[in-house]
């Protein structure tokens, strides 16, 4: 679905990271959804998983999933 039709079911009561492959997506729904709904608690992972492909990486999206809620930003929703 849409992001903004899923939007009422992103917490707004901590964090959100949204992230996807390279960033760029994650941050137009970031973009979006603050336009439209202001949120003021999303977090855009700059660099995508891309960034992330690594034993490190994979390590950190881990220790932000403990903290934060995170979001998968595809293609079909933005």
């Amino acid at each position: 679905g849409d992001i903004i039709t899923q939007s009422g079911k992103l917490s707004r009561n901590k964090p959100v990271v949204l992230y996807c492959r390279k960033g760029i997506r994650s941050q137009v729904a970031i973009q979006r959804l603050q336009e439209k709904f202001q949120f003021n608690n999303l977090i855009n992972l700059i660099g995508g998983t891309e960034a992330g492909e690594n034993i490190l990486g994979f390590r950190i999206l881990g220790l932000l999933f403990s903290v934060y809620s995170l979001l998968f930003v595809g293609e079909y929703l933005i």
